[in-house]
C-alpha cells in the first residue's frame, strides 16, 4: 500500500512550467520531504505525480515542471519515499514484461488501447475489453478482436522497450488490406519511430504476405519476407521478434534472422532481398526504446487474431550488444561453412556493420585464392560494391582480419580459389 504522509490544498496558483506547490497552512521542516512524491489527488492539475526535490516551510520544490496548471484549492497528498518502489511495481514500469505480473494485475494494467472509427476518428478504450482467452495455459489460443464497426484496434505497452517477441499463430486474412502489426511503434506516423511485421492481404485471391517495417516518421520502409513465413504459420505457433539496436533494428522468426532494417537518415542503397535476410534502409532515424504494439485492422469486418498475452514478451537489451553474423552464400540461405565451390567466385551476403567500433572476419578454405583473390568489398550509397582489401589467400590458413579503422554499412567478402573444388570450414564476422 503507497502510504500518503500529509495532504492539503494548494492556496496560490501554479503555472504550467513552474515547479513549485504552495500550502500557506503548512509550516515543514526544511527539506524533510525531499525523496518523498508529491500527487496531485482533485482539482486542475490532477493527476501529475512528481518527485520533491526539496521544501521550505510553506513550499514544496519539484523535479521537473508542472505540465498542467494547478488552481486554489487543488487538492495534493504526499506519498512516502518508498512509494517509488511500489508504484514501480504497481504502475507497470519494471524492467520487463512479466507474465506472473499480468495475471496478478489485468490485461490494462500494462496495455492502452486505441480504436479507428470508420470515419477515421480515434478512440481511447480498454484493452479488455477486445483481448480475451479461455484459458491461461501455455500455448493456448487467445483472441485479438477488432470488431466490424472500426478500421483498426491497437494495444500499447504503458512503457517503452526495444526486444518484443511473439509466439503466436497468424490469422487468415479474408478482406483486402486487412493488416496485423507485431512489434514496435512510437507513433511511426508523426515522429519517433516504428518497427515491426506487417501480416497484410494485398488483394484477394491472393495469399497474405509478410513485411517488415522500420522508420522514423510516416512513409516506412521495409522489405517484403513472404518467403520466411513458416509453412503452418497459421495453425502452429511460431516467434516473431524485433530487436531495436542503436544502429540497426534486427527481425527473427524462430531465432533465425529474416531481415535488418539500418537506422541512418540519407541511406539510398536498394533494398537487398530475403533469403537468408533482407538489408533495407530507413527513411529517417528511429528512437532505440519504443512502445511495444499489435495492432488487427479488420476494416469493417471483424478481424480475430489468435494471439495469447502468454506468447507475448517485452523487455530491455543493450543497444550495441555484440553480435556474430555466421556468412551465408550471396542470395540463399546456404552456410559459406560447409559448402563446397565447384566454379566461379563467392560471394557472401552481406552483413551489417554500421555502428561497431570493432569487427573481426574469419574464413578458412582447403584452396588458395588466385593473386588478390581474398576480398573485403563494401557498399556504397550508390549500390556499387568496391573492394576494400584483397588478400592473396594461402590454403587452410585461418584467415583473421580486423576491421576496426573503417566506418562502413554493409560488407562481404568475395572469394575465387585457384583451383576447384573449394570446401569451406569457417566464414563469419563476429562485431562488439
Amino acid at each position: 500500500m503507497v502510504r500518503a504522509v500529509d495532504s492539503g490544498a494548494v492556496t496560490s496558483v501554479a503555472p504550467v512550467g513552474t515547479n513549485v506547490l504552495q500550502d500557506s497552512s503548512k509550516n515543514w521542516a526544511i527539506n524533510s520531504l525531499k525523496s518523498c512524491l508529491v500527487r496531485i489527488s482533485e482539482g486542475a492539475g490532477a493527476g501529475q505525480l512528481f518527485p520533491i526535490a526539496g521544501n521550505v516551510a510553506e513550499c514544496l520544490v519539484i523535479e521537473g515542471a508542472w505540465v498542467k496548471e494547478l488552481n486554489i484549492g487543488s487538492r495534493y497528498e504526499i506519498l512516502a519515499p518508498d512509494a517509488r518502489e511500489i508504484l514501480q511495481e504497481t504502475l507497470d514500469i519494471h524492467s520487463v514484461f512479466a507474465w506472473t505480473k499480468f495475471l496478478s494485475q489485468g490485461i490494462d494494467a500494462h496495455f492502452d488501447c486505441r480504436f479507428s472509427t470508420p470515419d477515421h476518428q480515434e478512440h481511447g478504450a480498454r484493452a479488455s475489453d477486445y483481448w480475451t482467452w479461455e484459458s491461461t495455459r501455455p500455448g493456448r489460443d487467445g483472441a485479438l478482436k477488432c470488431p466490424a464497426s472500426f478500421r483498426g484496434l491497437a494495444l500499447y505497452t504503458r512503457k517503452p522497450y526495444n526486444l518484443a517477441a511473439f509466439r503466436t499463430k497468424l490469422p487468415e486474412l479474408d478482406k483486402e488490406n486487412q493488416v496485423v502489426w507485431m512489434g514496435f511503434e512510437d507513433d511511426g506516423t508523426i515522429g519517433t519511430g516504428m518497427a515491426a511485421f506487417q501480416w497484410h492481404q494485398p488483394a484477394l485471391p491472393n495469399p497474405e504476405d509478410l513485411y517488415i517495417r522500420a522508420t522514423g516518421h510516416y512513409g516506412y520502409k521495409g522489405a517484403k519476407i513472404t518467403d520466411a513465413v513458416p509453412a503452418d504459420a497459421k495453425t502452429a505457433l511460431h516467434v516473431y521478434a524485433v530487436h531495436i539496436l542503436k544502429p540497426f533494428v534486427e527481425f527473427y522468426i524462430d531465432n533465425t534472422l529474416v531481415g535488418v532494417g539500418i537506422n541512418s537518415p540519407n541511406l539510398n542503397f536498394s533494398t537487398i532481398n530475403y533469403p537468408p535476410y533482407a538489408l533495407f534502409p530507413t527513411n529517417a532515424p528511429f528512437s532505440t526504446r519504443q512502445l511495444g504494439f499489435i495492432e488487427v485492422a479488420g476494416y469493417q469486418n471483424e478481424l480475430v487474431h489468435p494471439i495469447h498475452p502468454h506468447g507475448v514478451r517485452f523487455s530491455h537489451i543493450p543497444e550495441l550488444p555484440s553480435r556474430v553474423y555466421r556468412l551465408y552464400e550471396a542470395g540463399s540461405s546456404t552456410l559459406v561453412t560447409g559448402k563446397t565451390l565447384a566454379a566461379g567466385t563467392l560471394y557472401s551476403h552481406p552483413v551489417p556493420v554500421f555502428g561497431y567500433d570493432k569487427a573481426t572476419i574469419l574464413f578458412r578454405s582447403d584452396r588458395s585464392s588466385v593473386a588478390d583473390g581474398l576480398k573485403i568489398q563494401y557498399l556504397t550509397q550508390e549500390n556499387n560494391w568496391r573492394d576494400y582489401k584483397a588478400f592473396t589467400y594461402a590454403a587452410n590458413d585461418d584467415f583473421c582480419y580486423n576491421l576496426n579503422e573503417a566506418s562502413l554499412v554493409l560488407i562481404r567478402l568475395a572469394f575465387t580459389p585457384s583451383a576447384y573444388n573449394a570446401t569451406f570450414s569457417q566464414a563469419e564476422v563476429i562485431m562488439k
